[in-house]
């Protein structure tokens, strides 16, 4: 395995570990709260969609680690994904947080955790599609 496919495996593991606990954190949150169908902590559910998660990171990275070139742009599709629900997670909790009149300290760890979880799936565009440094140079 070259270094560039360790770099995009090294990141995607990262983006996994955080998009699984994201599930973990939203249901130690306040947002537990915020209907029936939320995820408690410990759940059925919140395990549910941690092993769903994983799956879902699993196979295309399995596939991608035995050298099946298009799952890099499956993954990419992915990752687009996961940066419009990270995104979509950092709205939600701060359009819930002010319209239930909370503070928004009961979800710094959301916010944090959302934020760190985009970051890392930017940098997997970064790390999966840089062009080699000889490539660089001919430019």
């Amino acid at each position: 395995m070259n270094q560039k496919k360790k770099g995009a495996v090294a990141v995607t593991l990262l983006s996994a570990l955080l998009f699984c606990l994201l599930p973990v954190l939203v249901s130690l949150s306040p947002l537990a709260e915020t209907g029936p169908n939320a995820n408690r902590f410990n759940s059925a559910g919140m395990w549910a969609a941690v092993g769903e998660i994983l799956v879902i990171y699993a196979v295309p990275l399995i596939m991608y680690i035995l050298g099946i070139r298009v799952m890099k742009i499956i993954m990419a599709v992915f990752c687009g994904i996961g940066l419009i629900i990270c995104a979509a997670v950092l709205l939600v909790t701060l359009l819930t947080a002010i319209s239930l009149g909370q503070e928004l300290s009961l979800y710094y760890g959301l916010f944090v955790w959302s934020g760190a979880a985009f970051i890392v799936n930017v940098v997997w565009y970064i790390a999966a599609f840089r062009s080699s440094p000889k490539h660089q140079q001919a430019m």
